[in-house]
């Protein structure tokens, strides 16, 4: 039997650098694409706040919040919205930590575009052209031997 786990794929830029990214099959079947984002979602987040914190540590602090980019409209929504609703009960408690975050202002969400979304290139089969332009943005080279 083949469990139909989502990936999870996030990227972190500094000025024009990749400096942190990340590929991993989710532990557990979402039972939602809601779910899955809102758990990739959950995965960068909690890169995110320990990115801040060293850079912090370093003498390089951000007051800002951190934009965490995502192609899903409804993870975005339970994020935002801290109301109790009955379509989002099975999305288990520890994973609202994004939704801890957002509230006290250390990240931010935005929507992006799914044929923008530069973590595609770690959870997608893309086309070659696109692979190119999400490796290029990344500021990676191609492998030559």
């Amino acid at each position: 039997m083949t469990l139909r786990v989502s990936t999870s794929g996030f990227c972190f830029m500094l000025g024009s650098s990749c400096i942190s990214w990340l590929n991993k099959k989710q532990p557990t079947v979402a039972t939602s694409s809601c779910e899955a984002e809102y758990r990739a979602a959950f995965t960068a987040t909690v890169e995110c706040v320990w990115l801040r914190r060293l850079m912090s540590d370093l003498g390089v602090g951000q007051s800002s919040a951190t934009t965490i980019f995502t192609n899903s409209q409804s993870a975005l929504a339970v994020a935002r919205n801290p109301v109790f609703h009955a379509r989002t009960k099975h999305i288990e408690v520890h994973y609202h930590y994004v939704r801890e975050r957002f509230s006290a202002g250390e990240i931010s969400l935005a929507y992006v575009l799914m044929h923008k979304n530069i973590a595609n290139l770690f959870t997608k089969a893309l086309p070659r052209e696109k692979f190119e332009a999400f490796r290029k943005a990344l500021g990676l080279l191609p492998f030559v031997e």
